[in-house]
């Protein structure tokens, strides 16, 4: 794990730096369409960089690096303004208004040039490359179960991976919510179909509302702070001595198993 990150802040950030990289021309282009605008025909710019994004979602699952992901967005967030005002200001005394304008707000414009993809996926390749997932099956990685109340044994559907140390009740959550949306990302149509399935009225009247309201990229986050899952935080033993387990990938739940203990 990158010692400037405990392994809460590495989750955060891995998720973040996730979304970025399925779209990486674009979550880029505010260091260089800025520039570009100012020796180039505008519309071709803006067709180069969707054809950027094109390329790259051929590679994008294949080559992914954590390092050089958080360095560009500290890059970006440092650079972006001042790029954008001093390319406004050179167009300005070309007087090519337009697209000085364009210039100028494409900071916020560049988010428009983004093709979805499974952040799932580069997410758990991030996170196994510091063994918070397991990288196949027979791995070992430490694992955290809860004992809900009444019960004497940890409750092995609800287990996820976990550092050294029992999680707080708030960083549980985060750890449920970030197996969840690497289960979703995995395969997020199946996903979607087996809530759907889990969706009753009566027993589940949470998962109707969000399936409602959100789409399946929105379905960890909504679960993760939906009224079910704090009934479910609040069945929970915080105070039963429950130390972490040794175990495999094989040892964690199925997005079913979780759907099915939080709609109880």
């Amino acid at each position: 794990m990158p010692t400037e990150f405990s392994e809460s802040e590495f989750r955060r950030a891995a998720t973040l730096r996730a979304v970025e990289w399925t779209s990486w021309p674009g979550f880029l282009s505010p260091l260089f369409v800025p520039i570009l605008l100012i020796w180039f025909v505008w519309w071709k710019v803006l067709v180069s960089l969707f054809c950027a994004n094109l390329v790259w979602t051929l590679i994008r699952y294949r080559v992914n690096n954590f390092g050089l992901s958080n360095l560009a967005a500290v890059v970006v967030q440092v650079c972006k303004w001042p790029i954008a005002l001093a390319c406004f200001g050179v167009l300005i005394y070309q007087r090519r208004v337009g697209v000085s304008i364009l210039s100028l707000l494409w900071p916020l414009l560049s988010g428009l040039f983004v093709i979805p993809g499974k952040v799932g996926l580069i997410e758990a390749s991030w996170l196994r490359q510091i063994n918070i997932l397991s990288p196949n099956s027979d791995a070992k990685l430490t694992i955290w179960a809860p004992i809900l109340k009444g019960d004497g044994e940890p409750t092995r559907s609800l287990a996820v991976p976990c550092g050294s140390r029992v999680p707080s009740r708030e960083e549980y959550r985060e750890r449920l919510q970030d197996r969840m949306d690497i289960l979703i990302g995995q395969d997020p149509q199946k996903a979607w179909r087996v809530f759907e399935g889990m969706c009753h009225p009566e027993t589940s009247p949470d998962f109707c509302g969000i399936k409602s309201m959100y789409q399946v990229k929105d379905l960890a986050v909504q679960l993760a702070i939906s009224d079910q899952m704090n009934l479910l935080l609040g069945k929970i033993d915080w105070e039963k001595d429950n130390p972490t387990l040794e175990g495999t990938e094989e040892d964690l739940p199925s997005l079913m198993d979780y759907l099915q203990e939080i709609s109880l």
